[in-house]
Order: structure tokens, then C-alpha cells, then sequence
């Protein structure tokens, strides 16, 4: 640090100090610091203006003091090598020697005419700084510091920190005997630490260790030099490797003996060399001090902030309690206003249940039933007419399968009629063969007679249907009646008042809530003040100048007249115009009573409606006017059906007509056979008997003429009597085969075989009903029938609805309507007054911020009337006494 530059920063610090001066003894300072009243106080402040003179007279000077420290442990040599340097300048002066090791003195030896000029001349914590003047030349510019030997961290630390940094040169002294111990090495350290900045050089004492002889006197003839420099250079490694960052040369080592004088010669100019490192050591010495001028300095101000904040601890004792019974007293309106809260919570769930409960009851009035815009809409009609609608499919099904069936009847009668009339022809007939098969052929089912639908209504369509108008009558009726019940009931509750009673209720318990809880802030006050104004709160207030005040706030009371104004005022800010609510509440009610009550007489008139219906022969009607075959597409679809069937019976004749031909032509070759066979047999049957007769002729004949007449006899009468007896025997031969001849009869028989067998192969052909049966005669008529039905018969339905029970109907359904209506309404103006009442009630106790900051008000009010005061006064005084540490803290004594 240059010369210039340490002279300006004692000049700061100069000003500085004269800055906490007046900090210390001017306005507010002088009953926060207690520089006149508290002796330790006034100590520091001298000790403060002392380091003012000193720093003063220090900066007016141009001398500088070189400050010499020499360290070393207990029995080092320390004192011995004092008292040499000191013998050297030709004083008689001894310091004492073999001092004990728990010594915790600071020695500061200089001329007698730097006595005011030395610094740090008194006991501070665990060191004492005592001064020794010797008059000695080389004292006038040198201070030597001799310091304790002790190992005591304390002592060491504070030596350090203390008084070291005031030195230019630092000395340790170790003994050649024991050098470089575990007492040198905590020294070392710390000061190589925290004082780097410091030169430092090393003495070895006892230099009697290296003679040559042991057994003769120490001198410089038995000096064993090379053993000595041995010793040197490894105390130096040790050195060094023990402290890091310690260079040590051996031009910073000096081996002397006190005893026998070895060496010392060089001591003074070892010590107190001018130059060093290539540093001023003047220059060095100013900064040093003002180091320790600062240090000096932060410590009266640590001081004096311990002081104060030692004030501000024993003011908070006081502001404490004061802020602790303002807290309490703020806890208590915090615990008021939660519990409040939470009560009033608690009192707007009682609002929302006695809503809900008033509601409900209401809500769950028994509706009307199955009320709607048409009296067909309505459910219990709506479904049966369903019912009956679904149940059309059902009867539709069913007479689209009988009519089916009886069509399929018609056509297996016409077909099976037709068979038997063709059996009945052919059993008739001579010629069966000869007959012809005709098909059956339908041309105009309903002009021929062959189909006529069956008009007759399904029954438990109409059955059904004669329910639906009792059904929709009673439901006027039972709905009239439930209509005036639930009137009456609205009316009888209203005029009750029960439900706006209950309101009020809960509003004046909330109400009485509020008188409880401004009683328990009353009584906050009461607690706060009987705390500040007790014994002990009184002993602090007197240490920190507030005694007078407390009296003042001994007296201050609230009077009940203002009680009251605020038990008033905080209920009109809270629950603001809650009377007009119930009120207006009131109002609404009695005008929707007289709204029930005309509903009512409503009712009544409907309930007395009878309107008669005779729904049975309408029905009845509705169904005879209805006509499935009037569809256009009904005969059209049993035209198709026929078509087919004629078709079908066309091929059905066509194939059994070629199958009796090949049948009956079969037949017919058989009997041609069988005839010619006949009348083979009948030529052999003849020409049998004529070739008998003819030989029986002959032979007889010849015997008779053999027998009778002679050879002799004329051959041409043998020859002609031969012919004539031939000729008559054998026409005798044909008469007898005539006779016997039955191929007539066999003929006879194998035609009649043939009639029969072709009437048999015909009746077999038309018995057979095999193809019949495999017949579809109706084909998909049955699905378009279900159809026609379905669709004919809903119209009926909707026919038959709309004339015996909408239309006549329509009118009290319709007042029926209106009044289920009004009546809803009725039901929802009541619950939207009621919501509207209780909506505005709850947003009293919804309102939290309003009414905590009504509270708070409030309470701010009876606070600052009553206990604000005190606790003021307690705040102002705590903020000066911060103030004050804060100029204190603020103080700039950076170098």
C-alpha cells in the first residue's frame, strides 16, 4: 500500500470515527446509546474519542513507529533475546524470563515519549496490553510487542486478530534444543493464515547445542558450523512443508546464544533492517495501523450494536407482550371472525337445509299423471294404445293365416270336385279312353263364387278399444283431484308462515352471534391492557424511558355508549335490509295464496265432468265400414294366387292327360295282341273240328262202303257220296265247332277288360293326390294380406281414437292441461321465492370479504381506540432504536 494512499484512508477513517461520534451523542442518540448513563457505555465512548486523538495526532505527525512482534512458545527464549537487543543499545533493562505458560500478557516496549501514541493499552477479553518505556535511541522510532507464550486457542486468537496486525515484522524465536514442537505449529498457521501479508523472521536460540565439544565451554572455536548449517536447512524444509505457502530463506534465519553473546552482534540489524523483501517497512508500518485503527473501530461499533440491540431485545420484551396481547387480541378477532365464519357457514348449510327441506316437499308433491298436449299423449292411454297397436300385427297375422287357409280349402275343394267329376265321367262312360281330362280353371274368383272375404271384426281389438275412454276420463278426474289436494296443501303451508318463521329464526341467532363475539373483542381489551400495565411490563418500560407513558394508558377506558354504537353499527353493515326481505318474501307468498286458491275452485268444477261415451257400437262401426277388399291391391293379390293355380292346373291335367294316353295305348296294344291270338286259336278251333268231321266222314265213309258195298261200285258215286259224307260230317264238325267256339266271348271279355282297365288307370290317375299336396295354392298371399289388414286395421285404430275419445274429450283435456300447467307454475313460484329468500339471506353469510372487512373495521376501530395507543408508542420507540442500528450498521468503515 503506498504512502499516499495509507494517508488517505486514515483521513476516512478520521472522519468516520468523528461520524459515529456524533451518532452516539446527538438527538436520539443520546437515550439509545446511553453514553451518559451507562458506565460501560461511557467507557467505549471514551475508548472511542481516545482512537479519535490518537488516529488525530497519529495523522498530524510524520514519525512512524516501527511495530515489532515477537513470537514464540513458553521457554523458547523469547524475553532473553528481548533483553539482548535491548543490552546491545546500552540499557540496563531485563525482562523477566521463564514467565509461565498460562501468561496472557501483551508487553508494548518504546521510548517514553511515544506513551500517547500507543494503542490498545488495555485488557480486552482474554488478553491484558500493559506498556514498558525504556529510553533507548532505537526505541524513539520501534515498538517491540512481546507476547505471551501461552497455548491457549483463546489467547492465540485473539493475539492474532488483535495486536499482530499492528506489527511490521513479525520475529519467532524457536530453541535449537526442541525446535519446530507441536506448540510452534498452531502459531504458524493461524499467523500464516490470517497475516500473510506480514513479514516474518525466524531466531534460533540456544546456537550452544552445536559445539564441538560437549564436555567445553561454548565459543566460536567450538562452533560446529557445518552441523549448525545441517540444522538450518532442515529446520527450513520443515518449515515449509509443515506451513504451506511460507517460503523461508536462510538469509531469514539467524542461530545466536544469548548466554554466551554468539551472534547477537548481527541481532539488531537482523531486527530492525529498514528494508525488506524490497518493501518500505515505514510504509508498511501506516497501513498496519490503520488496519488496526479499523479493527479497533469495528469493535466500539460491535459494541455499541450489542448495546443497542441489547435495547431493542429488552424493548421487544416489552413491545412483545404489548404485540403478544395484540396478537392475542387479533387472535381472538381471528378466532372470532373464523368461528363466525365457520358458524355462519354452518348457519347458511341451516338456510340451504331448511331450503331444501321447505323445497322438497313441494318438489315432491304428487305430479299429475300422464298430462300432456293431447289426451292420446298421455302415458297410460299412449301405451295401451300401443298395446293395442302391436297387438294388430298379432290379429292381422292371424287373419291373414285363416283367410289363407280357407282360400287354400276353397282350392283343394274346387280341385278335389273337379277330380270326383271326372272319376264320376269316366265311371259313366263306355268309352273311358275316349274321355278327355279337362283342367280346372278359375276365371273370376269373386263372380264365380269361389271367394268371399269374412268381414267379421277381430274381438279383442274392440274389446280393447272400449276400454280407452273410461281410461282417459278417470285421468281428468283423478288429476282435478290431485290438482285441489295439492292446492290446498301450498295454501295451508303459506298461510302458516312456517318457512319464513324459520328464516328469521336463524338471522336472529346470527344476529345474537354478533353481540357475543364484539363482548369477546371487549374482553381482548380488557386482557391487553391489564398485561401492559403489569409489574414486570412496568420494570421494562422504565428501562427503556416509558414509564410516564404507561399511566396515560392506564386511564383510557371505552365507555358503553360506544359499545353499542358498534354492536349496532356492525349489524346494519352486515345484515342490511334483511326486514325488507321477509317483507317482500310475505308479499309474494299472499298473492301466489290467492293464485292456489282459484286453481283450486278449477279443479273442483272438473272433477264433477261426466260426459257419457257409448264406445261399443261406434267401434262396432268403425270395423263394419272397414273393408280390407276395398284395397285395390286385396283381389289383385288373390288374382295372382288363382293365376298360379290355374297355371299350376293347366300342367297338372296336361301331364296326367299324356300320362293315361301312354297308360290306356299300352292297354290297347295288349288287347290287340291278345285278340289276334283269340282269333288265331278260333281258326285252329274250326279248322280242328272240320278236319275232325272231315276225317270221321272219311273214315266212316270208307268203312261203310268197304263194309256195305263192293269194290265194284262206280268211283265217280264213291267219289261223290265220299264228298257228300265228307261235307256233311264235316259241316256237322264246323256246327259242333260253332257250338264249342268261345273267342266271341274272350273277345268280348279282353275289350271289357280293356274299358275297365282304362277307367281304372284314370280314377288311379285322378286319386292320386300326391301332386296336390305339393302344391303352394297361396304362394306369398299370406304377407301381403298381413299387410292390407295391418294398415286397414290401424286406420280403424286411429279412426275410431280420434272420434269416441279425442274429439269429445278435447275441452276438459284441454282445461285439464292448463291446469297441471298453472299448477307447476304455482309449485316453481314458490321455490323460486323461496331460493330468492334464502339466496339473499345466504349472501349475507356468503359475502366473507365483506363482512371480515366489516369486522375487521370494526375491530380496527376498538383497536385503534384502545389499544393502539400503547402499542404505538411501543412501535416508534422500537423503530427508532432500529433506525439507530441501521445508521450504526450503515456506518462506512471499509478501507
Amino acid at each position: 500500500m503506498e504512502s499516499k494512499n495509507c494517508d488517505v484512508l486514515c483521513v476516512n477513517l478520521l472522519s468516520a470515527l468523528q461520524i459515529f461520534d456524533k451518532l452516539l451523542t446527538e438527538g436520539d442518540g443520546i437515550f439509545c446509546f446511553d453514553v451518559n448513563s451507562n458506565a460501560e457505555s461511557s467507557n467505549r465512548h471514551h475508548e472511542l474519542r481516545r482512537l479519535m486523538r490518537s488516529l488525530q495526532q497519529y495523522a498530524e505527525k510524520d514519525a512512524r513507529l516501527l511495530y515489532v512482534g515477537f513470537l514464540g512458545h513458553f521457554s523458547a527464549g523469547k524475553s532473553s533475546t528481548i533483553n539482548t537487543i535491548l543490552n546491545n543499545s546500552g540499557v540496563e533493562h531485563s525482562r523477566l524470563t521463564g514467565q509461565h505458560p498460562t501468561d496472557k500478557a501483551v508487553t508494548l516496549i518504546t521510548h517514553s515519549c511515544n506513551s500517547n501514541n500507543l494503542i490498545g493499552a488495555y485488557k480486552r477479553g482474554e488478553l491484558e496490553v500493559g506498556a514498558s518505556n525504556i529510553n533507548a535511541e532505537f526505541l524513539r522510532e520501534s515498538v517491540i510487542v512481546d507476547t505471551p507464550g501461552s497455548g491457549d486457542p483463546l489467547v492465540l486468537e485473539e493475539m492474532v486478530r488483535d495486536f499482530l496486525p499492528i506489527c511490521d515484522l513479525i520475529v519467532y524465536i524457536f530453541s535449537a534444543a526442541i525446535p519446530l514442537d507441536k506448540t510452534d505449529l498452531p502459531i504458524l498457521l493461524k499467523v500464516q493464515k490470517e497475516l500473510p501479508f506480514i513479514s516474518m523472521r525466524f531466531i534460533v536460540t540456544r546456537a550452544d547445542e552445536f559445539r564441538k565439544e560437549i564436555r567445553q565451554p561454548f565459543s566460536s572455536d567450538n562452533y560446529d558450523k557445518p552441523a549448525a548449517d545441517r540444522f538450518i536447512g532442515e529446520l527450513i524444509s520443515r518449515i515449509e512443508a509443515s506451513v504451506e505457502s511460507l517460503k523461508v530463506g536462510k538469509e531469514n534465519i539467524l542461530l545466536i546464544d544469548n548466554i554466551t553473546g554468539f551472534n547477537t552482534e548481527n541481532l539488531d540489524a537482523f531486527v530492525f533492517n529498514t528494508e525488506f523483501d524490497g518493501s518500505s517497512l515505514s510504509t508498511q508500518l501506516h497501513s498496519h495501523k490503520i488496519d488496526y485503527y479499523h479493527r479497533c473501530t469495528r469493535d466500539i461499533k460491535s459494541f455499541f450494536s450489542s448495546y443497542i440491540q441489547q435495547k431493542i431485545s429488552d424493548l421487544d420484551l416489552l413491545f412483545s407482550t404489548a404485540k403478544s396481547n395484540h396478537t392475542s387480541f387479533q387472535n381472538s378477532v381471528t378466532l372470532a371472525n373464523n368461528r363466525l365464519t365457520e358458524s355462519w357457514s354452518k348457519q347458511n348449510q341451516i338456510l340451504i337445509q331448511k331450503l331444501s327441506a321447505n323445497t322438497d316437499w313441494i318438489a315432491n308433491l304428487e305430479e299429475c299423471d300422464d298430462i300432456s298436449s293431447n289426451i292420446l299423449e298421455a302415458e297410460i292411454i299412449k301405451k295401451e294404445v300401443n298395446r293395442i297397436r302391436e297387438s294388430v300385427g298379432f290379429w292381422a297375422n292371424s287373419s291373414a293365416d285363416s283367410t289363407c287357409r280357407a282360400l287354400e280349402g276353397k282350392f283343394r275343394a274346387f280341385f278335389y270336385g273337379h277330380m270326383a267329376d271326372l272319376r264320376s265321367q269316366v265311371v259313366r262312360s263306355q268309352t273311358p279312353d275316349q274321355e278327355h281330362l279337362h283342367p280346372l280353371l278359375i276365371r273370376n274368383p269373386r263372380s264365380d263364387g269361389f271367394f268371399e272375404y269374412d268381414k267379421e271384426t277381430p274381438g279383442a281389438l274392440s274389446v280393447d278399444l272400449r276400454r280407452i275412454p273410461a281410461r282417459a276420463l278417470k285421468i281428468i278426474h283423478d288429476n282435478a283431484e290431485l290438482i285441489s289436494s295439492n292446492s290446498t296443501r301450498m295454501t295451508s303451508a303459506i298461510e302458516g308462515r312456517r318457512f319464513v318463521m324459520n328464516l328469521r329464526k336463524t338471522i336472529d341467532e346470527s344476529i345474537a352471534q354478533l353481540y357475543e363475539m364484539l363482548r369477546s373483542f371487549f374482553d381482548s381489551v380488557h386482557v391487553y391492557r391489564s398485561a401492559i400495565v403489569s409489574l414486570n411490563a412496568r420494570q421494562f418500560a422504565e428501562r427503556v424511558g416509558l414509564a410516564d407513558a404507561m399511566d396515560e394508558v392506564e386511564k383510557a377506558k371505552l365507555p358503553n355508549e360506544r359499545q353499542e354504537a358498534w354492536h349496532k353499527s356492525l349489524v346494519e353493515r352486515i345484515f342490511s335490509g334483511y326486514q325488507t326481505i321477509f317483507d317482500e318474501a310475505e308479499k309474494k307468498l299472499a298473492r301466489l295464496s290467492e293464485k292456489l286458491n282459484k286453481l283450486k275452485s278449477k279443479a273442483e268444477r272438473l272433477k264433477s265432468i261426466n260426459i257419457s261415451i257409448t264406445a261399443d257400437k261406434a267401434i262396432d262401426e268403425h270395423f263394419a265400414l272397414s273393408d280390407p277388399t276395398k284395397d285395390s291391391k286385396f283381389y289383385e293379390h288373390i288374382q295372382t294366387v288363382v293365376d298360379s293355380f290355374n297355371e299350376a292346373s293347366d300342367e297338372h291335367f296336361r301331364t296326367l292327360s299324356k300320362e293315361r294316353s301312354d297308360l290306356i295305348e299300352k292297354k290297347r296294344n295288349e288287347l290287340k295282341y291278345r285278340l289276334k291270338t283269340i282269333a288265331k286259336k278260333r281258326v285252329l278251333h274250326f279248322s280242328t273240328f272240320i278236319f275232325i268231321g272231315f276225317i270221321i266222314g272219311l273214315l266212316g265213309y270208307l268203312v261203310f262202303y268197304f263194309w256195305k258195298e263192293p269194290f265194284n261200285q262206280n268211283w265217280t258215286n264213291v267219289m261223290l257220296a265220299g264228298v257228300g259224307a265228307n261235307f256233311i260230317t264235316s259241316g256237322i264238325g264246323w256246327i259242333s265247332a260253332k257250338f264249342s267256339d268261345k273267342s266271341a266271348k274272350s273277345t268280348q271279355d279282353e275289350n271289357e277288360k280293356f274299358i275297365k282297365d282304362s277307367r281304372e288307370i284314370t280314377e288311379k290317375l285322378l286319386s292320386n293326390s300326391s301332386a296336390i299336396n305339393d302344391f303352394n295354392f297361396v304362394g306369398n298371399l299370406e304377407d301381403s294380406l298381413k299387410t292390407i289388414f295391418s294398415r286397414n286395421w290401424k286406420g280403424v285404430i286411429n279412426s275410431v281414437l280420434d272420434e269416441i275419445v279425442a274429439k269429445p274429450l278435447k275441452e276438459p283435456y284441454d282445461t285439464l292441461f292448463e291446469l297441471a300447467e298453472d299448477m307447476e307454475a304455482c309449485k316453481q313460484e314458490y321455490i323460486q321465492i323461496a331460493k330468492e329468500t334464502v339466496s339473499s339471506l345466504s349472501s349475507f353469510y356468503k359475502a366473507d370479504e365483506k363482512n371480515l372487512e366489516a369486522l375487521s373495521e370494526i375491530s380496527a376501530e376498538i383497536r385503534e381506540e384502545a389499544i393502539l395507543p400503547s402499542f404505538t408508542m411501543f412501535q416508534e420507540r422500537m423503530e427508532i432504536f432500529k433506525n439507530k442500528l441501521s445508521e450504526l450498521n450503515n456506518l462506512d468503515l471499509a478501507l
